[in-house]
């Protein structure tokens, strides 16, 4: 659901006309989930490239703004989740980014769909099982 509301500069009460220093503020949820999801953003585009990711890439990629992507940047970094590699100017996933990846491969369940994509691929192959 998308909801326009306007916001006034007007500082008295009751109505008025709208003027210059009032501001149009779309609230679109669509867009809203969007800005909540841009940290796994950031990580997919970091574990799909062979090197690290400068900024001005980052952004192009995201079609975010640079310095809104260099706030994220900054507080995935002090959570351990990127890390920034001054000598090339880039960013790679932090060590809490692969330890996440790693306990999820290795739990349970993603071991259990995974034998039974084999027994399936086995199965079909051979004809056993």
């Amino acid at each position: 659901m998308t909801e326009v509301t306007r916001e006034s500069g007007h500082m008295g009460r009751g109505p008025h006309a709208p003027n210059a220093d009032d501001a149009v503020v779309v609230h679109d949820e669509g867009s809203e989930d969007v800005r909540r999801l841009r940290p796994l953003t950031v990580l997919e585009h970091l574990t799909e490239s062979t090197q690290p990711l400068t900024l001005a890439q980052l952004a192009s990629l995201m079609s975010v703004p640079k310095s809104t992507l260099m706030r994220l940047l900054r507080a995935m970094e002090d959570q351990g989740y990127v890390l920034h590699l001054p000598a090339e100017r880039g960013f790679v996933a932090g060590t809490r980014a692969t330890t996440l990846a790693l306990r999820t491969l290795r739990g349970s369940n993603m071991r259990r769909e995974c034998r039974a994509v084999l027994r399936a691929l086995v199965q079909q192959a051979w004809g056993v099982l």
